[in-house]
């Protein structure tokens, strides 16, 4: 769970349960979703804001992150881990999605384009392959640097 800034938003992220799962790739798993909620109207009843797909997570501890000003939310994808032996060809990705307020309005241009409204589903307004053979487990984005940091399943942490 994340919040926003001004903590009118949070995010919850699912994971898959086994890296074994041939469905992992498949953008309407149960484990490749991060929903955005209004922090302030929660209940049993409540429904999400947006609904991100296509960001599959191996990994309990995976998270997603906020733009400063909480307009823009990224999260990272996993990847099957190569068997041993093989290398694999699969890039751990970030994908970005423009979050709407919590009048459910999107505030950009990119709207038409980024939400099906019907079903509030959003499509990543820009994917950025960060990982080679890695799966993205951790994320931060510094509210004054406007930096974006990533931390991958291979060790190596990146600074965008």
């Amino acid at each position: 769970l994340v919040y926003n800034v001004d903590g009118t938003k949070l995010a919850s992220r699912s994971y898959c349960v086994s890296e074994d799962d041939d469905n992992i790739d498949d953008e309407n798993h149960e484990g490749a979703v991060v929903k955005v909620w209004d922090a302030k109207r929660l209940a049993k009843s409540s429904k999400p804001l947006v609904t991100c797909l296509g960001l599959p997570s191996l990994y309990e501890r995976s998270n997603c992150a906020f733009s400063p000003n909480g307009k823009i939310l990224v999260a990272g994808t996993s990847i099957k881990p190569p068997r041993k032996g093989s290398t694999s060809s699969s890039c751990g990705k970030i994908k970005f999605y423009e979050v709407p307020s919590t009048t459910g309005r999107m505030t950009s241009a990119l709207s038409g384009n980024s939400t099906d409204n019907s079903s509030n589903v959003a499509k990543p307004i820009f994917e950025m392959d960060v990982a080679p053979s890695a799966s993205i487990v951790q994320l931060r984005w510094h509210p004054r640097l406007n930096q974006i940091f990533v931390g991958a399943s291979d060790g190596v942490n990146r600074i965008l």
